[in-house]
């Protein structure tokens, strides 16, 4: 397969940013909809605004699925596990510690410190959106020998694979949640990204000027029916169940997915200017690792989106948390070495 062309690297960095921005639109939101009431309007926005960015994760795993799998370059399983590893491990042991560094610090100061070994037990599971890492590293292990086999399937052969992954995956996303009250995490990691990651490699080198007008009348589709199932299902059940809408391999949100990756896919200009975009791309993974930070800034700060009407905070909150996550990151990245803990 060919090398990407200046057009696919343009669309790709685009992506990535418009995929951190979304990320920071679902912690904003999130955290709206875990305190606000059942169908009022501050559980109706955060549930819109979270419906409709769904997609950010699954689009990350399908932008390096494009990435990784394209590459006709011969390289070892030793060598790739050699360049890709350090650029997620280095970051989860730094922000891992950060975090719950930060965590102990506030127990200290309000008078409930936590014992040494209580601190060391909170790394037995990933913190917050850290879990993104450890699934990331699972999936790496995986990368090398998908390569080998797509380059034997057939494109026909390659999406077959992927649909019936999909498929398991969600099966397994509505047994979790129906069934196993969402403790079977190590499987969901297992089976969220191998599908994602060949879409990515089918979508990434499609034609993205056939179904544009589809793939936008999906991704509408499936954002309401996310938001309105989430809302029914939270009605009847709970919120944790309703959930399920919000699972990245849930019935709506893999057509989202695969809808706005596609969509993303046609822009071939910047959204920003050349320099912008490029910038703010290299370091979109930092901007995901950091933004929470800034988030729990604001909550200790009492700044968040209940203080005026939702539909216009949240959209505020997360531009403001965006810009200061992107600084934070541009400055680490011109520091030699410590750049690193941003990949």
């Amino acid at each position: 397969m060919k090398s990407p062309t200046s057009n696919q690297l343009i669309w790709v960095e685009n992506t990535k940013i418009i995929a951190a921005f979304a990320v920071v639109i679902l912690h904003v939101s999130g955290n709206l909809l875990a305190k606000a009431s059942l169908g009022n309007l501050e559980w109706w926005a955060a549930d819109i605004y979270n419906s409709f960015v769904r997609w950010c994760v699954p689009v990350f795993i399908m932008t390096s699925g494009f990435l990784l799998l394209k590459s006709n370059k011969t390289e070892s399983i030793s060598s790739f596990y050699r360049r890709k590893f350090p650029r997620i491990l280095i970051p989860l042991i730094f922000w891992s510690l950060f975090y719950r560094s930060i965590l102990a610090a506030k127990g200290l100061l309000s008078g409930e410190p936590i014992s040494i070994m209580d601190f060391i037990r909170q790394f037995s599971s990933p913190y917050y959106h850290l879990w993104y890492l450890y699934m990331l590293a699972i999936a790496y292990l995986f990368i090398p020998f998908a390569k080998k086999l797509i380059r034997n399937l057939t494109t026909n052969e390659t999406l077959t694979l992927c649909v019936l992954m999909f498929c398991l995956a969600a099966v397994n996303s509505a047994l979790n949640a129906f069934l196993f009250n969402n403790n079977n995490v190590l499987t969901n990691w297992l089976l969220l990204s191998p599908p994602y990651l060949l879409a990515g490699h089918l979508i990434g080198n499609a034609n993205h000027k056939k179904f544009t007008t589809p793939a936008l009348l999906v991704f509408i589709l499936s954002g309401l029916l996310t938001a309105i199932g989430c809302y029914f299902l939270t009605r009847i059940t709970n919120l944790d169940k309703g959930q399920y809408f919000y699972s990245y391999t849930s019935i709506t949100v893999i057509p989202m997915s695969i809808a706005i990756f596609y969509l993303l896919g046609s822009i071939k200009s910047y959204v920003l200017s050349k320099a912008i975009t490029q910038k703010t791309a290299k370091i979109s993974f930092g901007i995901y690792l950091a933004h929470p930070f800034f988030i729990q800034i604001m909550l200790n700060l009492g700044f968040d989106a209940t203080l005026f009407n939702p539909i216009v905070s949240i959209p505020l909150i997360v531009l403001l948390l965006f810009v200061s996550a992107a600084i934070s990151s541009t400055i680490i990245d011109c520091i030699p070495h410590l750049k690193r803990i941003i990949g």
